[in-house]
């Protein structure tokens, strides 16, 4: 954010300007990517999510929708409404339900209470839909069903596409355990 400004009837937030949009609108026109352009904005999202947990703080909303492409390329992460900061993320837990189905970790819908672990299992899902087209707990022939996504993520049968393939499948596998402790780390 560059500056903020306000009358008597609104608050307006002045931000970069960000001509390459959503990653979500680049996905939905080209419907997944290649494994190399693919590494390239998941490398950009880990080192922003990265940068996050040093400072204590938990995303907690990693989406299409909240990944902006500046006009190099280049990934923002935006909306901080769902982030958490707290003292110690490897331990402490944050015990709010929210995010958006389909992209937050079991631990986060079921209340279990989570730590920085919930944004590595939302990594796996946008490696998922970013390769194969779509998420683990979407057919890609279903319309979004909110319900019927966090029932499918609550019981961690995973729907992997068929293209997504080799190391880039094994690492979704790693990403999207359900138990949190043994979840692959990414830093």
């Amino acid at each position: 954010m560059i500056d903020t400004l306000q009358d008597e009837l609104n608050l307006y937030l002045v931000i970069d300007y960000l001509p390459g949009g959503e990653l979500f609108s680049l996905l939905k026109k080209q419907v997944f990517m290649s494994e190399d352009h693919s590494r390239f904005y998941i490398a950009e999202i880990i080192a922003g999510v990265e940068t996050l947990h040093s400072m204590g703080i938990i995303y907690r909303d990693l989406k299409p929708e909240n990944i902006l492409i500046d006009k190099n390329g280049h990934i923002k992460l935006i909306d901080f409404g769902f982030a958490k900061q707290i003292k110690n993320i490897h331990q402490d837990r944050a015990y709010t339900n929210c995010g958006t189905p389909g992209y937050c970790a079991p631990e986060v819908m079921l209340d279990a209470g989570h730590t920085y672990k919930a944004d590595i299992w939302s990594i796996g899902i946008l490696i998922c839909e970013m390769i194969g087209g779509y998420t683990p707990f979407q057919n890609k022939h279903e319309a979004s069903n909110p319900r019927a996504i966090m029932e499918k993520c609550r019981s961690g049968k995973l729907n992997l596409p068929k293209n997504l393939k080799g190391n880039a499948r094994d690492l979704v596998n790693q990403l999207l355990t359900d138990d949190p402790v043994t979840r692959l780390e990414i830093s």
